[in-house]
């Protein structure tokens, strides 16, 4: 009998003890989740301003893609109505146009780069994943357009290495 009268008090005493650590939990899970929500509304949260600064990131990565562009666009067209007259391209530009005219891959690229351009002034992504795949995008149109112009800036003659 003493048997189980001691495993009968163990039993409750576990209980209790059971009961006592869960209500703690829940209180504790409760205030944290006050907490959290309070952090939330006065937007000092970690996980929101990691968030926000994320956001910022790739706004401000897409503007400078598509300054970048923009500006390497504006630069080649600049160009074309003073001949390279005055700029370091002076001697050679009359042959990088001629190649770069007669060059359908070119014409398409900066047809893609332009309309790439002003779709995206016209009509800017929302989203962090959209800001991100427009800023690759648009990178990447205007690294193969410099690396087109400069490839077509080199002369027959000259090797890779010569450039």
């Amino acid at each position: 009998m003493p048997l189980i009268l001691a495993l009968l008090l163990l039993t409750i005493i576990a209980g209790v003890v059971a009961w006592v650590a869960l209500t703690g939990w829940l209180v504790r899970s409760g205030l944290e989740d006050l907490s959290r929500r309070r952090r939330l509304r006065r937007g000092a949260d970690p996980v929101q301003l990691t968030a926000e600064r994320a956001v910022d990131a790739a706004r401000r990565s897409y503007l400078m893609a598509l300054e970048s562009l923009t500006e390497t666009l504006d630069g080649w067209y600049a160009l074309r109505p003073t001949l390279g007259i005055g700029t370091p391209l002076e001697r050679t530009y009359p042959d990088l146009r001629d190649r770069t005219d007669a060059d359908p891959g070119f014409v398409e690229l900066v047809e893609r780069a332009n309309s790439a351009s002003l779709a995206n002034r016209a009509n800017p992504p929302a989203t962090v994943a959209e800001l991100l795949a427009e800023t690759a995008r648009m990178d990447s149109l205007m690294l193969a357009l410099r690396a087109r112009i400069h490839h077509a800036g080199r002369s027959p003659e000259t090797g890779p290495g010569d450039g």
